[in-house]
């Protein structure tokens, strides 16, 4: 029997993060290979890379200058080790692989009603989407192909952005492609695309190729818009402000900081986005797979049944880590040599969102990458057909996709909606150009572990602080303007606030904060009588103390008493211990009231 269920699917990219390897020993020769450089901001890469490189061995290869403050370079796991050394290197790292996030093999672009944003005036027209992938047949009819904006990160040596995998301009045709010429169209019509070749005609590059992608991305004002459909092992690690971040993410926050909107695949292994870059990356807009026919046919514990419905992909990663959900299964789109044919995967997903993200900034140049995260969750559909009613973030009550693993639905892009969205937005407040950096403050009060802070950081001109960024001082963070925060122990720890600006001014301040659990008061104990002898030569003790109480009584800190002893409003109480050993021994007695704060006796010792 078949069973049809509404659902959707969920498809996510996954994160990149390397660890720089260093052999113990140097025997015979060891192979060079690509090592990533990241500088401090006091050491231009264009001036410092290649003397660096001279110094310490090897041969340069890459100079980032706009996203990475940094460089690639092939020499010995030695000379990396040197390198890492330098006073003027923050980081040092091995290039890692990537490849094509999809080919598992369009009605996606009418799922998403781009037709109908089209209609309304929609088309992406003036906005540059740069696709980082195997490069983009620049002669393809249904294409509008930038190619002087162009690069080539695979080889250094060749200007050529063609694509000779098919991967890259499936990808472009998706995200925006012409109705002149064709009857083909993508999720935009009018918005170009930009060859970034960042993956090999096999479909695989590394760190290298795309952090230099990222860093044209960054330096050419003319992209708004960049689509990654790739993916690769790792996992978000640290925040891009320390120095232990990647360079891949670093990158990617530099450019996303400077305006620059990222749109990448959530991968295809079927497992949590967690473990994939740069799709963990929450700079970056992860999207999942849709599969509009999923199918899933049970056999066992019953008759056989086949139940199908919208749901996520069967390929599609998924997690917390994903924003929205686009279609990626069978999608129709451009192939080199002015063909067309059909692919799958959640890099067939990503560029619908590119291209209707270029529709809002089309309207909207203004919005940056955050508030259009926004907009696009906000103005999504749900599971059951009905618009999100969260204003972000994923659906809540609105039902949920079809074998979707892990329960969250992400909506569904809805291009028409955000579209029209984003020329409504109010536009983000003009930055003041004159007002000086913020000066970052705080006050903070302690009782016993627990600790409140407050931020009292002061602005010039018309900025305000916009975020927060705590370091209390034993490994946990917070990014709220007042946090309050509980230490396991005592001690003094070092807290750290950094606060940014509208106008992307940042200061930081710190100071020692000293917490110590309090001590209860000591309370003298009552008075306790203990008189020890043998019965047939077993041990017994009689004890002895006046209360009202009940009582608890410990012989060696061990409590020895069945039952609550029973204090008297006048006269002793007495218990007596049957401890029944032979011989002699020393033991400590002590009676506490019962309780959740017990007074106690005095505590009495007593041989036999």
């Amino acid at each position: 029997m078949m069973i049809w269920r509404r659902g959707a699917v969920v498809v996510c990219a996954g994160m990149l993060v390397a660890t720089m390897v260093v052999p113990a020993a140097a025997t015979p020769p060891e192979p060079a290979q690509v090592w990533i450089v990241t500088l401090d901001d006091d050491h231009p890469s264009a001036r410092h890379a290649g003397p660096l490189v001279q110094r310490h061995g090897g041969q340069l290869r890459q100079v980032y200058a706009h996203a990475l403050n940094g460089f690639s370079f092939s020499g010995s796991a030695q000379a990396a080790l040197s390198m890492e050394r330098s006073s003027r290197v923050v980081r040092v790292e091995a290039d890692q692989p990537v490849r094509a996030a999809g080919h598992v093999t369009p009605s996606g672009v009418q799922r998403i009603a781009a037709p109908q944003a089209h209609a309304d005036g929609y088309d992406g027209q003036g906005v540059r989407i740069a696709v980082l992938d195997t490069g983009i047949d620049s002669s393809h009819p249904a294409l509008d192909v930038d190619v002087a904006a162009g690069v080539n990160c695979i080889d250094a040596g060749s200007t050529s952005t063609e694509d000779a995998n098919s991967h890259g301009t499936h990808v472009a045709g998706t995200a925006s492609a012409s109705l002149e010429g064709s009857t083909f169209v993508g999720a935009a019509t009018r918005a170009q695309v930009v060859p970034v070749k960042v993956l090999a005609d096999s479909g695989s590059g590394s760190w290298e190729s795309v952090i230099c992608g990222i860093d044209h991305v960054t330096g050419n004002e003319t992209i708004s818009v960049a689509n990654m459909s790739l993916s690769g092992s790792g996992t978000a690690g640290d925040d891009c402000t320390t120095d232990t971040a990647s360079a891949l993410r670093r990158a990617i926050c530099t450019s996303v900081d400077a305006g620059n909107l990222y749109t990448v695949a959530a991968g295809n292994n079927g497992a949590d986005v967690a473990n994939s870059v740069p799709a963990a990356y929450p700079e970056v807009i992860t999207v999942s797979a849709l599969d509009e026919h999923r199918c899933i046919r049970y056999v066992g514990g019953g008759p056989q049944r086949t139940e199908c419905g919208e749901g996520l992909a069967s390929f599609s990663n998924y997690g917390v880590g994903v924003d929205v959900i686009a279609p990626g299964v069978s999608i129709y789109s451009t192939l080199p040599g002015g063909g067309y044919g059909t692919k799958s995967g959640t890099s067939m997903a990503a560029p619908h969102v590119a291209g209707v993200t270029a529709l809002m900034r089309s309207v909207a140049p203004e919005l940056g990458p955050d508030q259009l995260r926004v907009l696009l969750q906000g103005t999504g559909e749900c599971p059951d057909g009905t618009q999100n009613t969260a204003e972000s973030g994923a659906c809540s009550g609105q039902g949920g996709w079809f074998a979707d693993p892990d329960g969250i639905p992400e909506p569904l892009i809805n291009a028409p909606r955000a579209a029209a969205a984003a020329g409504e937005a109010p536009a983000p407040s003009d930055p003041d150009p004159g007002a000086a950096d913020p000066v970052a403050s705080f006050t903070y009060s302690c009782t016993d572990l627990t600790c409140s802070f407050t931020d009292t950081s002061t602005t010039d001109g018309d900025v305000s602080i916009t975020s927060w960024g705590w370091d209390l001082g034993d490994g946990s963070t917070a990014s709220v303007a007042d946090p309050e925060h509980i230490y396991s122990d005592d001690g003094t720890y070092t807290v750290t606030l950094t606060v940014t600006d509208t106008n992307g001014g940042a200061d930081s301040t710190s100071a020692q904060v000293t917490v110590s659990a309090s001590e209860q008061a000591p309370v003298d104990g009552f008075g306790l009588e203990v008189s020890v002898y043998k019965v047939r030569g077993l041990q017994k003790a009689d004890l002895t103390w006046t209360g009202s109480a009940t009582y608890d009584v410990f012989r060696d800190d061990v409590q020895v008493n069945d039952e609550a002893v029973a204090g008297t409003q006048t006269g002793s109480v007495e218990y007596t211990d049957d401890i029944g050993s032979r011989g002699g021994g020393t033991y400590t007695y002590q009676v506490c009231e019962v309780g959740d704060s017990p007074s106690c006796s005095t505590e009495v010792t007593v041989s036999f």
